[in-house]
C-alpha cells in the first residue's frame, strides 16, 4: 500500500472500523446500498464481455469520496480516470492517481468498510439471440440484460447472509452505452420476488444512468460518476488479472496489482475465511453448455492458464 493511501486508510479507520467490528461481534449487520455498474463489451477480443457491480454502502460513501477526492487534491490532476487511458508512458499524474484509487477501493472491501465487488465475464458468441425479440440490436442487449440480472442476483446472494443484510436503493449505471436505457422490469423486478429474507430491494429502487465525467457539462451527478470512475478501475484491473497476459510486467500489470493481492487470498483455502476481504468480492466466468448457464469462478491470470479454462481464450 502507498504512503498516500495508508494514510488516508488510517485516518478513515478511527472513523468507523472499531464500531463495525463491534456489531459483527454482537449481532446483525443491515447496510443501505447504492450499486454502480459499469461494462466492457470486449474484455477479452470481441466476444467476451463483462460486468462490474461495486456495492457502497450509506455508511461509507462519503468517507470513500473524500478519499478519492484527497487523492485527486494531493496529486493534482482532476481529469476523468478510465482503466482503457492507462499506457505505457511515462509515469503521468493520471496514471499516479489512478493506481491510488485502485489502492484506495481494495481498502474499501475490507469488512469494516463494507464495499464489495461483483464480476463476471461471459461469453457473447455462445447467446442465441434468436431466443430474444426485436433487431439485432434489441436481441443482444436482451441477453446482456439477462446476464446482468444473473449476476445482480447471484452477488447479492452470496455477499450478504442472515447477519450483514442489504437494502437495495439503486443501481447507477455508466451513461447510456445502448440504443435505450436498461429496462428495470427485466433486471430488478424480476429479481424481487426470488430474493432471500436479508435481501431488499426498497419500494422506489431503480436503475439511474449517469454520465461518468464528473467535469463534462452533461454530468447530472459528480460524486455517482467518480464512483463509476472506480468501478471502471476495478473492473479493469479485474480483467488485467483474471484475462490478460502480458510479458515483463506492463503497467496495467503493475497498476492491478491490489487486486491480484486480494484476489490471491483465495489460495489460503479455509484460511481465507478468516480475511477481512471474506466474501467481500466475486468473480466468475459464465458460459452456456448444452443449453444451460455454467458458472466457474475465475483466479488470477497465471493459474487461469494452467487449467481448462484457457482454451476459451486467445493468448494476446
Amino acid at each position: 500500500m502507498s504512503d498516500l493511501v495508508g494514510k488516508i486508510s488510517e485516518e478513515r479507520k478511527g472513523n468507523m472500523g472499531d464500531n463495525i467490528e463491534t456489531l459483527f461481534e454482537i449481532g446483525i449487520l443491515e447496510d443501505k446500498v447504492r450499486i454502480y455498474h459499469d461494462e466492457s463489451k470486449e474484455a477479452l477480443g470481441k466476444s467476451v464481455w463483462g460486468h462490474g457491480l461495486l456495492f457502497v454502502p450509506e455508511r461509507s460513501k462519503e468517507s470513500l469520496l473524500r478519499a478519492l477526492r484527497e487523492i485527486r487534491q494531493t496529486i493534482g490532476y482532476n481529469g476523468k480516470l478510465r482503466f482503457a487511458d492507462i499506457s505505457e508512458s511515462v509515469y503521468t499524474p493520471k496514471y499516479k492517481c489512478a493506481k491510488a484509487w485502485i489502492e484506495t477501493g481494495t481498502v474499501y472491501l475490507e469488512r469494516d468498510k463494507g464495499c464489495k465487488l461483483s464480476v463476471i465475464f461471459f461469453d457473447t458468441s455462445a447467446a442465441n439471440l434468436e431466443l430474444y425479440s426485436g433487431d439485432k440490436k434489441e436481441q443482444k442487449l436482451r441477453f446482456v440484460e439477462t446476464v446482468l440480472k444473473m449476476v445482480l442476483h447471484g452477488s447479492i446472494h452470496y455477499l450478504y447472509n442472515e447477519n450483514w443484510r442489504i437494502k437495495l436503493e439503486e443501481i447507477i449505471t455508466d451513461g447510456e452505452p445502448w440504443h435505450r436505457k436498461l429496462d428495470e422490469h427485466r433486471i430488478i423486478e424480476r429479481i424481487v420476488a426470488n430474493v432471500r429474507n436479508y435481501v431488499e430491494f426498497l419500494p422506489d429502487a431503480r436503475i439511474r444512468s449517469v454520465f461518468s465525467d464528473h467535469g463534462d457539462s452533461r454530468c447530472s451527478d459528480a460524486e455517482s460518476a467518480e464512483l463509476l470512475q472506480l468501478t471502471d478501475l476495478l473492473l479493469g484491473s479485474m480483467i488485467q488479472t483474471c484475462l490478460k497476459r502480458t510479458m515483463g510486467g506492463s503497467k496495467r500489470d503493475m497498476i492491478s496489482k491490489p487486486v491480484r493481492e486480494v484476489l490471491d487470498k483465495r489460495k489460503r483455502g479455509k484460511g481465507f475465511k478468516n480475511s477481512r476481504h471474506f466474501r467481500s468480492f466475486s468473480v466468475s466466468l459464465a458460459t452456456i453448455e448444452n443449453n444451460k448457464w455454467v458458472f466457474n469462478d475465475l483466479l488470477t491470470k497465471d493459474a487461469l492458464y494452467e487449467n481448462h479454462q484457457g482454451t476459451l481464450f486467445v493468448e494476446e
